[in-house]
């Protein structure tokens, strides 16, 4: 028996995720697996999408907390996305030396597409498939892509980034004054 190719995401299913794009990539493809995970507000259309299409390679487990668990048994991440700007999530795949298939949105060609084993999808169902479908054959193991998120997006690469647009832009700051109000919230 052959095993199937797994291609994993892990992403919030929301809209601009566009994961039914990739419901759409993977069906009738036998020899792959998609697994999604995530949680979100599109869950059970997306569930329903699936059914109707007779997608049954797809297997939605839900939001997790161990998600590095899940990256361990890819063989290749998906990002299909409409909007992004440097996805959390290719880097965690690209740390754990998956090749990588993304659409090309936010930075992701600027910061990426030079890459080895870096995929730039096309938005064209046909096109994308046969871009995908390249994987069945290959390693999932890219240890250039590991070895790019070490050399560029680990702690100190990122603070020292961070405290040098600080440093270098101090004029855009001032002093709390006593009329300020910090805003506190979250991404939702």
């Amino acid at each position: 028996i052959r095993k199937k190719t797994v291609f994993g995401m892990v992403s919030r299913l929301s809209p601009e995720k566009n994961i039914e794009y990739a419901l759409k990539l993977v069906a009738g493809l036998g020899e792959v697996q998609l697994v999604v995970v995530g949680g979100g507000p599109t869950a059970e259309r997306l569930k329903s999408f699936a059914n109707s299409n007779n997608i049954d390679n797809v297997l939605f487990v839900g939001h997790k907390i161990n998600v590095n668990e899940y990256y361990n048994i890819f063989d290749a991440f998906l990002l299909t996305s409409k909007m992004e700007g440097t996805p959390i999530s290719i880097l965690e795949a690209m740390s754990c030396g998956l090749p990588i298939y993304a659409t090309d949105v936010g930075e992701i060609r600027d910061n990426f597409a030079n890459l080895n084993n870096f995929n730039i999808l096309t938005g064209s169902v046909e096109k994308d498939r046969d871009i995908i479908l390249r994987q069945l054959n290959m390693s999932n193991y890219c240890q250039n892509l590991r070895e790019y998120v070490i050399d560029n997006h680990n702690i100190e690469t990122i603070s020292d980034k961070f405290f040098d647009k600080i440093i270098n832009n101090f004029q855009n700051f001032r002093e709390k004054d006593m009329d300020s109000v910090i805003l506190c919230g979250e991404y939702i």
